[in-house]
């Protein structure tokens, strides 16, 4: 075998290995392969009153997204360690059949007014 044909195939399985590293780290990280949603930037959250204030105004639609099951809670959440003032408003669910129902019952609603975030508990 010649050797640039040796450097082709050695270079092709280094690529690979540098290739399949990198996506176990982002998956391990939960940056790809996961349905988890990702929310506004902290600098564009709502204020934590406005939140409240929000969840209030739309206690039933709260209401009605938690009795879709078992696990699902809603609550105003600040994500952004350093923007305490900052929240939104987020639903927890616990199964694939309530996150269903969850994007089932939201996209047919006008929400909340402040950003929703969807996640896995």
């Amino acid at each position: 075998m010649k050797s640039t044909t040796k450097m082709a195939i050695g270079g092709g399985i280094a690529l690979v290995l540098v290739v399949v590293a990198v996506a176990a780290v982002l998956f391990v990280r939960g940056m790809v392969g996961t349905s988890e949603a990702a929310h506004p930037p902290c600098d564009q959250l709502p204020a934590a009153a406005e939140v409240t204030r929000a969840l209030a105004e739309h206690r039933a639609l709260a209401e009605e997204i938690t009795a879709l099951g078992k696990g699902v809670g809603v609550g105003a959440y600040n994500p952004c360690s350093e923007k305490e003032d900052r929240a939104l408003i987020r639903v927890t669910y616990g199964s694939d059949s309530e996150q269903r129902a969850i994007q089932d019952l939201i996209s047919t609603r006008d929400g909340f007014g402040v950003p929703l975030y969807v996640v896995e508990s």
